[in-house]
């Protein structure tokens, strides 16, 4: 399914759109693709460690909901297709191979109902070769399960990311005082954020349309990127009371009483301020 048809299926309010990165934005890339973020050698760890530190980690902080899970069962020639729910935590983890550490994907189903579809979970899909890293992929797609399903919770398309993005930073930070986890995470997020823009600075005048899928994409993890970072800086620097506040309101998009985009607007963060990327140039060269 390309990205158009994605958001359609999901129903978000605003269209996925191609970003043309600003001149701070290609001055953050510079930066990024510069000493000042090394690939480090990642620790393994058992994936029993990465779930543990995941539950560890959203049991401090916020109270999750159950979510929609599906499953298949074979009883001979049959097929039979279960339907319910589980605690995001309850649902199966599918160790995949030949895919990096930072590897996750929330496997979901679109069940077409009328008068719009219905979203179950499958399983949740990591690399079959945790590292430290791998716990902050599975934090990143057990936030999607909260919200991934609830049509309207999130209106544009382009801040699919950002709770998710946002919670693997901040649970970086608070698994390592040391913030060496931080450091690891930070490299491998910007780093992807660096070819990112550099795809969508080449080529995002191009009418083929392979190409504009792939920078539609692109564009979705470019904005979320930058929100979240923008977000997840407002935690990193703030007080202990400021620090309550984003996670409360995080909460309480969890519980369908925000929307996304009105959290965001609590802390007058929009596409346009996180193009302003001077803060986070600073924070990468701290």
């Amino acid at each position: 399914m390309n990205v158009i048809d994605q958001a359609k299926t999901h129903g978000f309010i605003v269209e996925p759109k191609i970003i043309i990165p600003t001149k701070e934005v290609l001055q953050l890339s510079s930066v990024i693709d510069s000493p000042y973020l090394e690939q480090i050698r990642e620790r393994r760890e058992s994936l029993k460690h990465t779930r543990n530190s995941t539950i560890d980690f959203y049991e401090s902080f916020f109270e999750l909901h159950r979510v929609p899970y599906i499953v298949e069962k074979n009883y001979g020639i049959r097929k039979v297709e279960k339907r319910g729910d589980v605690h995001p935590f309850g649902l199966p983890i599918k160790k995949v191979k030949d895919e990096d550490t930072f590897f996750g994907s929330l496997n979901e189903v679109a069940i077409l109902t009328d008068p719009e579809p219905l979203f179950y979970y499958r399983n949740i899909s990591l690399s079959a070769k945790p590292t430290e890293i791998t716990k902050l992929a599975y934090t990143h797609e057990i936030a999607h399960s909260q919200l991934n399903h609830i049509k309207g919770i999130i209106k544009d398309f382009n801040n699919t990311e950002v709770i998710s993005i946002l919670l693997e930073s901040i649970h970086a930070l608070e698994a390592d005082p040391t913030e060496r986890l931080l450091y690891v995470h930070d490299t491998n997020r910007l780093k992807d954020l660096y070819y990112i823009i550099k795809e969508l600075n080449k080529y995002h005048s191009t009418d083929n349309p392979e190409i504009k899928n792939i920078l539609l994409e692109g564009s979705l993890y470019l904005q979320s990127t930058l929100e979240a970072y923008e977000l997840f800086l407002l935690y990193y620097y703030g007080s202990i009371e400021q620090k309550r506040e984003i996670l409360t309101k995080v909460q309480s998009l969890f519980n369908q009483e925000i929307t996304l985009e009105e959290l965001l607007s609590c802390f007058d963060i929009s596409l346009e301020s996180s193009m302003s990327t001077k803060r986070l140039i600073n924070y990468i060269k701290r």
